[in-house]
């Protein structure tokens, strides 16, 4: 019978082997758990990603109609909504205005790959990441159960006078010194985000790269706060 071991570091191999060759490349032995650290891994594999770029193709098909491929702008008012809503119910209910996310009049493709990106949870609102090209996740949870008073930052009576983190560290990631830790401050610390890719290593019980359902409920317990583990 198979060692345990290899058994966890064959599965660590189908886990990194992202296009099934049978070979790892530099980029993806990088990407093995426990050969660099996780921000140093190179770009890792993310259904969330891929499931934008297949969205962002059906929208742009959609909205941008055959011959004009090199205009990169529609007018806000020739918004195609009842084809958006085909694609998808949940996109097709978001204004055209909110598309046109620097207000110019036009939505061009760039402003619907960042929209994109904003409703699948890989940016923020406004913008910033929550998903890094190296496959960790902001913990987002720890940001706001500490900004209590929803403001977008963290001052120091919320997270210091709070025993969450010393003056001295506060004070080092403060960069502006403006005595609050913005979101690019409090996201420049690796402590700061999650490793899905290091958690469904160690949470998969038997010890294969794949979890299933009956798995995951036995698991689901043990489960730290809402995180949750995405699914294809």
């Amino acid at each position: 019978m198979e060692n345990k071991w290899h058994v966890s570091w064959r599965r660590d191999f189908r886990i990194a082997d992202q296009n099934g060759d049978g070979r790892l490349s530099l980029s993806e032995f990088r990407c093995l758990p426990t050969v660099a650290r996780p921000e140093e891994r190179g770009v890792i594999a993310d259904p969330v990603g891929d499931w934008v770029e297949q969205k962002l193709k059906l929208v742009t098909e959609a909205v941008y109609r055959k011959g004009r491929e090199g205009d990169d702008g529609l007018r806000v008012r020739d918004w195609p909504v009842a084809q958006v809503k085909e694609i998808s119910a949940d996109l097709g209910a978001i204004s055209a205005k909110t598309w046109d996310r620097d207000s110019d009049g036009s939505i061009t493709s760039a402003e619907c790959r960042i929209l994109l990106e904003i409703a699948y949870g890989i940016r923020k609102a406004d913008g910033s990441t929550l998903r890094l090209p190296t496959g960790r996740m902001v913990n987002m949870d720890v940001f706001r159960q500490f900004d209590t008073n929803r403001d977008g930052t963290l001052s120091q009576a919320e997270v210091v006078d709070r025993k969450w983190m010393k003056l001295e560290l506060f004070q080092q990631r403060d960069l502006n010194h403006n005595g609050q830790l913005n979101w690019s401050e409090f996201t420049a610390r690796p402590e700061m985000t999650i490793d899905p890719l290091e958690d469904f290593a160690g949470m998969t019980p038997i010890w294969t790269a794949r979890s299933t359902s009956q798995n995951w409920i036995r698991m689901r317990p043990h489960s730290h706060g809402t995180r949750t583990l995405a699914h294809g």
